[in-house]
C-alpha cells in the first residue's frame, strides 16, 4: 500500500512542479522584458517580439533563454540594436541584430564561431562580447594550453558590417588564467 501510495504522489506531483516550473519561465521573462523596457525606452511588447524570434522553442514555457544585454545605442548610427541572448548549462549567447528601420527586422544573428562551436562557457570561463561601432566581438575560451595548465586559449571573433549583414574578421587568440573552481 505504501509503495502505491509513493508512486500515486509522484504522478500528481509531477505535472503539478512542471507546470510551477514553466510559470516561473514565463514569470521570469516578463520581469526581464519589463526591466529592459525600463533601461531602453522600447515597449515590453516590442521586447518579447524580439525575444521570440531569437528563442530556439516554440513554447516559450520551455524557453530558459534570457536577456543578457539589448543594446539600442551602439549601433544606433546604422538605426540597428543589438540583443545577446544566454541559455542553457553550460550558459551559451546567441547575439542579434535587429533593423529600427525595416520594423526590427532581424539583418544577423549568429550562436557559433566559424567552425561550429557555441559560444558557451567553458572551463569556466564565461563567453563574452564587446561591442563599437566598428564591430561586435565575441569571445569564448577554446581548450587548456596543455594538459595541466593553468591557462587557456581564448579566441576572439570580430563580426564587421557589409552594409547589408555581419561577417567574421580575422579570429585573434590570446590566453586567459582558469579560475579555480
Amino acid at each position: 500500500m505504501r509503495r502505491s501510495f509513493t508512486v500515486l504522489a509522484f504522478l500528481v506531483a509531477a505535472p503539478i512542479t512542471t507546470l510551477t516550473y514553466a510559470q516561473d519561465w514565463i514569470s521570469n521573462h516578463r520581469e526581464d522584458e519589463a526591466r529592459w523596457a525600463k533601461k531602453t525606452g522600447l515597449s515590453t511588447f516590442t521586447i518579447h517580439r524580439l525575444w521570440r524570434s531569437t528563442s530556439h522553442f516554440a513554447d516559450e514555457q520551455d524557453d530558459d533563454s534570457q536577456i543578457e544585454l539589448l543594446d539600442v545605442t551602439s549601433l544606433s548610427q546604422r538605426n540597428q540594436i543589438l540583443l545577446v541572448t544566454s541559455a542553457g548549462e553550460p550558459r551559451c549567447l546567441t547575439l542579434t541584430v535587429f533593423s529600427k528601420a525595416a520594423g526590427f527586422l532581424k539583418v544577423w544573428n549568429e550562436s557559433q564561431t566559424p567552425d561550429g562551436h557555441g559560444f558557451c562557457e567553458n572551463l569556466g570561463i564565461p563567453a563574452r562580447f564587446k561591442v563599437s561601432e566598428r564591430a561586435i566581438e565575441v569571445v569564448v575560451a577554446r581548450e587548456r594550453l596543455g594538459p595541466r595548465s593553468s591557462h587557456a586559449d581564448v579566441a576572439h571573433f570580430p563580426y564587421h558590417w557589409t552594409g547589408k549583414t555581419y561577417f567574421v574578421g580575422e579570429k585573434q587568440s590570446t590566453t586567459e588564467f582558469i579560475p579555480q573552481r
